[in-house]
């Protein structure tokens, strides 16, 4: 009778090899006080690199003040304003960069690492000076900083609350605590850019409701504020009249935040509100 079809793959067999050896460690360390791990499980869950960025073709040059350090092959590792830059975090993808250089089979200089953090990691960068005796080097456009050690792959870190350079407008966005001035410039910056408005939005939500509260004349914010709300200033004031400003608003906008939140995009939300 033949054998049921099954999707899963045949086991992969023990190293024999490997298992002999064990067996051997054990019994030459016996009363040593050693523990021998067979098969040590290192990641429980599946390694993921948080962005991978590569040159196509390798010869592009980047004029971007964060990205002219890139190589043809880039890891980025992003924490945003809620996590810390650690050590245990550094050398996790330090960890990556060796699986992903094995993996597709590139040189040591071809793959730069990127760290980008909203706050200055002072522990981190204590511990690399003094435990490791790495350097760490002030590029010349502020918040930029280079470790540099013998061995260790090209790396950079980005620091968003220092970042200073013209091009690093969206950097410096990459926070939850925009002030009002800071959240207008970039909405006039990447108003055209409907998912990266609406990401800005997810990620400082306050920005909306203090739109909803001051008078704006700049008619492309005015419109982005429309398309978002699906209503004029007007008949946000003539509803504010009737039910109260704040309260109609506030409803309204975590009515959006909601769907956008759950996964639909700006578009899908505004028909399920009927705003369209």
């Amino acid at each position: 009778m033949p054998k049921p079809k099954t999707d899963k793959p045949p086991a992969k067999p023990r190293n024999k090899w490997t298992q002999w050896f064990v067996q051997m460690m054990t019994v030459q360390t016996k009363g040593c006080g050693l523990e021998i791990i067979h098969e040590y499980e290192l990641y429980k869950n599946p390694m993921k690199i948080d962005v991978v960025v590569v040159k196509k073709p390798a010869n592009v040059v980047l004029k971007n003040t964060a990205m002219k350090f890139f190589r043809n092959h880039n890891i980025i590792e992003f924490k945003g304003p809620v996590d810390s830059l650690t050590i245990q975090g550094y050398d996790r993808v330090m960890s990556y960069f060796y699986a992903y250089l094995s993996q597709e089979s590139l040189s040591f200089a071809e793959v730069a690492i990127t760290f980008i953090s909203v706050r200055k990691p002072l522990k981190l960068l204590d511990t690399l000076q003094k435990e490791r005796n790495y350097k760490i080097i002030c590029a010349k456009d502020a918040g930029i900083y280079y470790i540099t050690a013998e061995g260790i792959p090209v790396t950079q870190l980005i620091v968003s609350k220092e970042a200073q350079a013209a091009d690093l407008t969206w950097i410096r966005a990459l926070r939850d605590d925009l002030s009002l001035k800071e959240g207008l410039e970039m909405i006039k910056k990447f108003g055209s850019e409907e998912d990266v408005v609406q990401s800005l939005l997810l990620a400082n939500k306050t920005l909306l409701e203090e739109l909803a509260n001051m008078e704006v004349k700049d008619p492309k914010i005015r419109k982005l504020f429309e398309k978002m709300t699906g209503k004029s200033f007007v008949e946000v004031r003539m509803e504010g009249r009737q039910e109260g400003l704040q309260e109609g608003m506030q409803k309204g906008i975590q009515e959006v935040f909601t769907l956008l939140e759950k996964g639909y995009s700006l578009t899908e939300a505004k028909k399920k509100l009927q705003l369209v």
